[in-house]
């Protein structure tokens, strides 16, 4: 789908790209927020991340990596490292809701009730976690190679 462009503003200065809903389009932008979170620039990853979930609400890849970075980033975030952890649940139970089946979005989940101070229910998602691990469609998605 082709980028839209309409003029905005008073008087119609200056003009605003308007983007037509797409998967395609959110993954991309999930790969480029994966660039410049790997480059170091997490302020132009999370930019990126926002764009891919603006042209798909449903991508759980950007919803998780929107957690981790909430997460990452929640020492440094103005509004307070428990707005951070806040948000970075949120995001990640989004993602869990998109995709159950990726182990990932469970453990980001457990980690964030750690620094929260949740036991219960770090132990809660760390066992989803675990869970997801050990059955086969879980193996596949380890970030490491699997072993014959």
């Amino acid at each position: 789908m082709a980028e839209k462009t309409k003029r905005a503003g008073p008087n119609n200065l200056g003009y605003l790209q308007v983007m037509d809903p797409s998967p395609e389009r959110a993954r991309e932008r999930v790969v480029e927020a994966v660039k410049h979170g790997m480059q170091g620039d997490l302020k132009e990853m999370e930019v990126y991340l926002l764009k891919a979930i603006r042209a798909d609400e449903k991508n759980p890849d950007a919803h998780r990596f929107l957690a981790d970075l909430h997460l990452l980033n929640r020492n440094s975030n103005p509004e307070g490292e428990k707005v951070a952890v806040g948000k970075a649940i949120a995001e990640y139970e989004k993602a869990i809701a998109l995709d159950p089946s990726n182990p990932h979005n469970y453990f980001g989940l457990s980690e964030a009730y750690a620094v929260k101070g949740d036991e219960e229910r770090r132990k809660e998602y760390l066992k989803g976690y675990l869970g997801r691990v050990a059955s086969p469609k879980g193996v596949d998605r380890l970030p490491f190679p699997k072993t014959s």
